[in-house]
C-alpha cells in the first residue's frame, strides 16, 4: 500500500519536471516520457493553481461559515454569495481553458511557454570603392552630401 502511494507520488512529480520519468515505465516509453513537463503547458498551469485557489477559497469560507453560527441570520446569505462566487469563477475558468483549446486547435498551436532562444549574427561591410565610385559619380550634384559631411555635422553651428 505505502509502496503504491510513494510510486504515484512519484509519477506525479515527474510529470512536472522534464527529464525524468515515472517509476515501473517500460523502456520503449521512457524516451517520449522523459520529455513530458506539464508545468510547461499555460492550461496545465491555470488549472494548477485555480484548484489551490479554490481550495482555499472553500477552507477560508468553511471558517467564515462557523462564525456565522454566532448570527444565523447570515448563514444563509453567506452561503448563497460563497456558491455563486464558486460559480462565477468555476466559469470564469473554463473559459479561459476553452477559448485557449480552440485557439490552440485552430491556429494549429500549442500552450507550452518553454523559454527558447537564438542567436543571430549580422556583420556590416563598407565598400570604400563603391563610395568612392558613387561620390566621385555625384560630385556635382547638389542633393549629395559625403559621409564626412554627416559624421562632422553642421560646420555653420
Amino acid at each position: 500500500m505505502w509502496r503504491g502511494i510513494t510510486d504515484l507520488v512519484k509519477a506525479a512529480a515527474s510529470m512536472l519536471h522534464s527529464g525524468s520519468v515515472p517509476p515501473n515505465t517500460p523502456s520503449k516509453y521512457k524516451e517520449d516520457l522523459s520529455k513530458v513537463n506539464f508545468l510547461a503547458s499555460k492550461k496545465f498551469y491555470v488549472v494548477f493553481w485555480s484548484v489551490i485557489i479554490l481550495a482555499i477559497f472553500y477552507i477560508a469560507s468553511i471558517g467564515v461559515l462557523f462564525l456565522t453560527a454566532s448570527a444565523p441570520s447570515l448563514t444563509i446569505p453567506f452561503v448563497s454569495i460563497f456558491t455563486e462566487t464558486i460559480k462565477i469563477l468555476a466559469v470564469i475558468i473554463a473559459s479561459y481553458l476553452g477559448v485557449q483549446t480552440v485557439l490552440d486547435y485552430r491556429i494549429q498551436s500549442n500552450s507550452n511557454v518553454e523559454l527558447q532562444g537564438s542567436s543571430s549574427f549580422s556583420q556590416e561591410i563598407i565598400d570604400e570603392e563603391l563610395i568612392a565610385k558613387f561620390a566621385e559619380q555625384y560630385k556635382s550634384d547638389p542633393s549629395y552630401a559625403p559621409l564626412e559631411w554627416i559624421e562632422k555635422g553642421d560646420p555653420n553651428k
